[in-house]
C-alpha cells in the first residue's frame, strides 16, 4: 500500500524522530549519570533516548520546525502545566529566540546559536531550567521564588549588568565560550 500523503506524513516523523535522536546524543550526556541510565534492570539501561522521551520534555519549534528542549516533564506536573494549550507561535527554540529578538549576544561567530545562555527571567543569574517552552529560570526561581528582583546595576550584577530590566527573556551569550575564557583567566 502506497500513499503520497502517507509517505510525506511518515517522512516528517521520522525525520523528526531522528532530530530528537541526535539532540539527545549531543545535547544530554548528563542521562548517562542517571541510576535508571545506569540500572541493567531498568527499561532504560543505556538508551538515552527513551529515558529522555520518558522524563524530558521536546517541543517542535515554530519556526525551524526542529525540536528543542523544553524542560522536565516532572516541573510542568509541579506546576500545573502538562495539560497547558500553548499558542504554538511562542514555542521557540533557543536559535529562533536569539533571531526573532534580536539579541545582541543570541549568536556566537565561533558555534553558532546552539549554546547560547540565557538569564533567568526573574533575576540577574544565568538560567539553568528552560519550562513550558518559553521560560528561562535559575535554581532559585525555579524553586518557586519567582518574584521579579530588581537589578544591582553595572559592578554589582553577578551578570554585568548589560541586560534589558529582570521580567524579560535575554540571551547572555555563547555557554562554551564564556567557559573558556572564564579558564583562561584562573
Amino acid at each position: 500500500m502506497q500513499h503520497d500523503e502517507l509517505t510525506e506524513s511518515m517522512y516528517i516523523g521520522i525525520k523528526l524522530k531522528k532530530d530528537m535522536q541526535e539532540l539527545c546524543r549531543i545535547g544530554f550526556d548528563w542521562i548517562e549519570e542517571e541510576d535508571e541510565f545506569k540500572d541493567k534492570n531498568s527499561k532504560f539501561y543505556h538508551d538515552k533516548f527513551a529515558y529522555a522521551m520518558h522524563h524530558l520534555s521536546f517541543y517542535k519549534c515554530y519556526e525551524c520546525g526542529k525540536p528543542y528542549y523544553g524542560g522536565a516533564k516532572q516541573c510542568e506536573a509541579n506546576e500545573g502545566q502538562q495539560n497547558v494549550k500553548f499558542d504554538e507561535k511562542e514555542l521557540m527554540c533557543g536559535s529562533c529566540v536569539s533571531k526573532k529578538l534580536q539579541l545582541k549576544n543570541g549568536v556566537c561567530p565561533t558555534h553558532g546559536s546552539e549554546y547560547v545562555e540565557f538569564k533567568c527571567r526573574f533575576c540577574c543569574s544565568v538560567a539553568v531550567w528552560f519550562c513550558f517552552g518559553t521560560t528561562h529560570f535559575c535554581d532559585k526561581c525555579h524553586s518557586g521564588a519567582r518574584a521579579i528582583q530588581p537589578c544591582l546595576g553595572k559592578g554589582k550584577c553577578p551578570i554585568g549588568g548589560d541586560h534589558p530590566p529582570n521580567g524579560n527573556e535575554h540571551a547572555l551569550g555563547c555557554g562554551l565560550c564564556r567557559n573558556k575564557y572564564e579558564r583562561i583567566k584562573l
